[in-house]
């Protein structure tokens, strides 16, 4: 499916964002969890063979999340991962910070090759012809804009929806959406229950639990910030209920 789904159109999971989102970036978190906790050195492969799946079909959303997780997931399992692990991880990055734009290239070169077209695609062309800038300004165009539209509504909001409706769009950020749609309030409460979650976390004896938490966390702190809504991120609900829920015997943050 992995292989097939973006070839054939996004089929299964609907558009590029939930096949990288809500497909290949777990399986991308999943293998590097067997890389470093479990010691499944074979799983490297597909773990690049995700991440590269990610670069050519997904968006640059999920690409992010996965850099980013992938260093979040080495610093928790160092005491546990074989130094090895971390010699290749290291010298990949290096060769990643080094030859950016000659990577770039490459894997634009040999997808266009092959007859592929993607938003990430059309996300790298636009970063190998210095068009960087432009990437990060629609983001910053829709937070200035949900910015000036609170100017008034502070306290109470606009309403759920009323931005979509308006704009054909949404905030592309959590704390702004909250912010956007109930207010300050209710931004600031959010905010409380996060730090709270955090730290929950921390205090979780149970190591599966915790390494269960923060991949959780991974999978919908950057995505939530930068593309995804309340509505489209299972992870977000799943981190929130396994961290600040409890069963009878209060076992469920043990």
């Amino acid at each position: 499916m992995y292989c097939l789904e973006p070839i054939n159109g996004y089929h299964l999971t609907g558009n590029y964002m939930q096949f990288g989102y809500g497909e290949m970036l777990p399986a991308f978190l999943g293998a590097l969890i067997l890389i470093c906790f479990f010691k499944y050195k074979w799983i490297f492969i597909l773990a690049v063979f995700f991440f590269l799946e990610l670069c050519v079909f997904a968006n640059k959303g999920s690409i992010v999340t996965a850099i980013v997780s992938t260093i979040v997931i080495i610093l928790i399992s160092k005491r546990k991962a074989d130094p090895k692990i971390y010699l290749v991880i290291g010298v990949f990055a290096l060769i990643a910070i080094v030859f950016n734009r000659n990577i770039l290239e490459l894997i634009y070169g040999i997808a266009k090759r092959l007859n592929f077209n993607s938003y990430s695609l059309n996300t790298i062309s636009m970063m190998i012809n210095g068009q960087s800038e432009s990437i990060l300004n629609l983001r910053f165009d829709i937070w200035k804009d949900v910015l000036e539209l609170l100017e008034g509504h502070w306290v109470d909001g606009i309403g759920i929806g009323y931005y979509m409706s308006l704009r054909q769009t949404y905030p592309h950020n959590v704390f702004l959406d909250i912010l956007l749609h109930s207010g300050v309030i209710w931004m600031i409460l959010f905010c409380v229950l996060f730090a709270k979650s955090l730290f929950r976390v921390k205090r979780m004896h149970s190591i599966d639990k915790k390494n269960f938490a923060i991949s959780m966390l991974l999978l919908w702190f950057i995505p939530m910030n930068m593309s995804l809504t309340l509505w489209q991120c299972p992870p977000f609900w799943i981190y929130f209920w396994i961290v600040l829920s409890r069963n009878r015997n209060r076992q469920i943050i043990q």
